[in-house]
């Protein structure tokens, strides 16, 4: 049982994120975190809010995260936003 939690570990820290997320999905996953529905979002930064929840989205599968609580949880813990 320790082994595999050894095993478990090493592969969490080894395992970086993907491919690195862009400034607007970093953006739009921070407006998220604090709160922000998409159409907040998206007057806030210019865009449309289908725009915005494209922003999303794309994070969500870099950060390989099955929903955006999941998203913005594991950027903040890699210090994405």
């Amino acid at each position: 049982m320790g082994l595999c939690h050894l095993l478990s570990g090493y592969k969490a820290k080894t395992n970086p994120i993907g491919e690195p997320l862009s400034e607007r999905e970093r953006e739009c996953l921070y407006w998220v975190s604090e709160g922000k529905t998409a159409d907040e979002v998206s007057l806030i930064i210019n865009v449309s809010s289908n725009t915005v929840n494209s922003y999303v989205a794309h994070a969500i599968h870099k950060l390989a995260a099955k929903n955006r609580a999941m998203a913005i949880a594991t950027a903040i813990r890699n210090g994405l936003i």
